[in-house]
């Protein structure tokens, strides 16, 4: 009766080793996901941005061998460029390994035209997106919010689809009234003002003021507002 237990014991425990050792078979889609999920968990995401990951197709013709241990994944040249090789192993005894060419695409939101908006035109919700665009693609100081720039207008014509730069447009133009404020330390004053020049957020204008007629440069910090340090 010992013996037959013992027996019975023995073949339990070789039945488990023989299940655990059972080699696991990847299609080639299986090692493209793979290759797509190591880089999105352990590539940093832009701050205000998102990165688009395409694995390219391996050849069919590829044989994948089976694999009894799990699949592990690296960059040999420890570097997150575009264009990356993931190296995909399999740490068996007889340990194989291939490699997935990925694609890595950053992309930053900007602001672009829904429609033609003409030289003059008021910028609006109606005529403004948020597109998501390849950041090599990218040219010169682009908007990436709408929020601040609501309410500014056209230097020049802007067509459909276009990326509105902050050169394109402007917060304060030329001949429009502004409020002027000016500070020094806690003490502040605001004044009614007509803008000499144009600018955009950020920029340095000349505005002149309307009762004094003074003609003086502040920098633009919201829509028709123009703050001076004296």
């Amino acid at each position: 009766m010992k013996n037959l237990k013992l027996l019975s014991l023995l073949s339990s425990l070789l039945l488990f080793f023989a299940s655990s050792c059972v080699a696991t078979e990847f299609d080639h889609e299986y090692i493209e996901q793979f290759a797509k999920n190591f880089i999105e968990e352990n590539h940093d995401l832009p701050q205000s941005g998102r990165i688009d990951i395409s694995p390219t197709k391996l050849d069919r013709r590829i044989n994948i061998k089976p694999c009894s241990s799990p699949l592990s994944a690296n960059i040999p040249e420890n570097s997150y460029g575009r264009n990356v090789n993931i190296k995909i192993t399999c740490n068996d005894s007889t340990p194989w390994h291939l490699f997935v060419p990925v694609k890595i695409t950053t992309e930053l939101p900007v602001v672009v035209a829904t429609m033609l908006i003409d030289k003059g035109s008021v910028l609006s919700e109606d005529n403004l997106a948020i597109k998501y665009v390849d950041s090599n693609n990218i040219r010169g100081e682009v908007l990436d919010s709408m929020d601040e720039i609501v309410g500014a207008k056209a230097k020049r014509n802007i067509a459909r689809g276009r990326t509105v730069y902050a050169k394109n447009i402007c917060l304060v133009c030329s001949g429009e009234n502004v409020t002027i404020k000016a500070s020094s330390g806690s003490f502040s004053v605001k004044a009614t003002g007509v803008a000499v020049s144009s600018g955009s957020l950020g920029d340095q204008v000349r505005v002149r003021n309307t009762r004094s007629g003074k003609v003086v440069s502040g920098r633009v910090s919201a829509i028709n507002y123009v703050e001076i340090t004296l």
